[in-house]
């Protein structure tokens, strides 16, 4: 699993809130203006649900008219009915999952990203999101936003174009949070990505190391399996550089 993240300390989260309380969010949606980005359930995957609604249905009337027909009495048919009614029971879980379908969106604004799930409507700034993690499967990418309170929104692979709002949400995000960070980090603090950063020489196998000397810096899935690579030699412990601070 790829991630992305943006781990901030105490000490920065402070300052940030302190932001925070004096340019609150928009509660309501009109005021962010127009969106950017409009992504919802794809119509394809809209389609299947009513087609398997469909099929349940034809299924539950070809059930119950063979079935009476070639049985004819009242037990049989009895059982011919129950089968059909559970295929009709069957037929509206597509239906509803059809319905609810279309009311599911995410809409990019400037300042922030809204959830829509039929009338509820919830609001994140572009600041409040603390991670953003991105799994490549055999399906597809999958995406996983943190928020600074705890909470954690999966983004579904079944939107219209869920690469691009992936993509978009972590450069929103980075865009919006690196301002507070660079000046944090340049006032002698440390940002953790989860990869702990200062301007103090990176530490690799108890190993001073001075940035200038960085050449390469891949970053694993976890900080356990990130490596560095120097002018000098070719770190493979597959340590973190520098200590992990939240």
């Amino acid at each position: 699993m790829h991630s992305i993240q943006l781990t901030r300390n105490s000490k920065l989260d402070s300052l940030m809130e302190t932001k925070n309380s004096c340019d609150r969010f928009p509660l309501d949606e009109s005021a962010l203006g127009v969106p950017d980005q409009v992504h919802r359930i794809s119509p394809r995957v809209i389609s299947l649900c009513w087609l398997a609604a469909l099929a349940c249905l034809v299924a539950a009337a070809l059930v119950v008219s063979l079935l009476s027909k070639r049985l004819g009495t009242t037990v049989p048919l009895r059982h011919a009915m129950l089968l059909g009614a559970a295929l009709l029971t069957e037929a509206l879980v597509p239906i509803v999952m059809a319905v609810h379908f279309r009311t599911v969106a995410y809409l990019v604004f400037r300042d922030g990203l809204v959830h829509v799930r039929g009338s509820r409507r919830t609001i994140v700034r572009w600041d409040e999101i603390t991670e953003v993690f991105e799994k490549r499967t055999y399906r597809g990418t999958r995406y996983r936003i943190v928020l600074s309170d705890g909470r954690t929104t999966s983004i579904t692979p079944i939107l219209t174009n869920h690469d691009e709002l992936g993509a978009t949400i972590a450069a929103r995000v980075t865009e919006a949070v690196t301002p507070q960070v660079l000046r944090f980090f340049e006032n002698g603090g440390t940002v953790s990505f989860p990869l702990a950063v200062s301007a103090d020489p990176a530490t690799s196998r108890s190993t001073q190391v001075a940035w200038g000397r960085i050449t390469r810096l891949p970053l694993g899935a976890t900080p356990q399996m990130t490596s560095v690579q120097t002018t000098g030699a070719v770190d493979d412990s597959r340590n973190t550089a520098g200590a992990h601070s939240r």
